[in-house]
């Protein structure tokens, strides 16, 4: 299953007409409506704004004014076809005063949106970790040249009779790798403190890797 990474554009002009395709990436179903809305507002006074969201389970299409099942759903077939997840398609369109015909009108559409994601940005989506653990100063040095070789970022660092740090990075490395190496980077046991389910990772296909927090903030390694 692939995701979409950045919000991706693809413009095309037949007879007049303009189609803007909009790849946007979402995590929430109830994120449709105030995304739709921002297209709108980014794009005033189109004449349609057909669309089609996938978080799976859930699907959702419109045609948006458009002849019934011409835009909407061949959309939508378009992003289960490439079995991608998380993201919306819109493709808006500004009349240019010549009818396609709704054979030519479909086929549009249907171009406009799929070369909208074949340009996009994809990425794998697997689960993430914060943590919070404090280490003794010279444990924390050796916890930094770990950290770096597994990708794990270090954060909020505060000095005091220990170094308290947020850890964050991939949940199967957690697993595998820092969980079972800390207590030895430690002369004790290390104070730990392990959210599973606030932080999610993404990583491109050349391995650029970004760190989403659901609250909004983010921050790229």
């Amino acid at each position: 299953m692939n995701y979409p990474y950045l919000t991706n554009k693809y413009e095309y002009v037949i007879l007049g007409s303009r189609f803007i395709g909009l790849v946007i990436p979402f995590d929430d179903e109830k994120e449709i409506n105030s995304l739709l809305a921002k297209v709108r507002e980014e794009y005033p006074k189109a004449t349609h704004y057909p669309y089609a969201a996938r978080l799976l389970p859930f699907e959702r299409c419109s045609d948006e004014g458009e002849p019934a099942r011409s835009t909407g759903l061949p959309l939508l077939e378009i992003l289960r076809g490439r079995e991608v997840d998380h993201v919306l398609l819109v493709v808006i369109r500004y009349f240019g005063g010549t009818k396609l015909g709704l054979g030519r009108l479909t086929r549009t559409y249907r171009e406009v949106g799929l070369e909208a994601v074949e340009q996009a940005s994809w990425c794998d989506f697997v689960k993430g970790y914060e943590a919070r653990v404090s280490l003794s100063y010279s444990d924390f040095a050796t916890f930094q040249k770990e950290a770096d070789r597994y990708n794990v970022a270090i954060e909020n660092e505060e000095f005091q009779e220990e170094v308290t740090i947020t850890v964050k990075g991939d949940d199967e490395f957690w697993q595998r790798e820092i969980a079972v190496r800390l207590p030895a980077w430690s002369n004790r046991q290390a104070t730990l403190s392990v959210n599973h389910t606030r932080t999610r990772l993404t990583a491109k296909p050349d391995g650029y890797v970004r760190f989403i927090v659901q609250d909004g903030a983010e921050f790229e390694l």
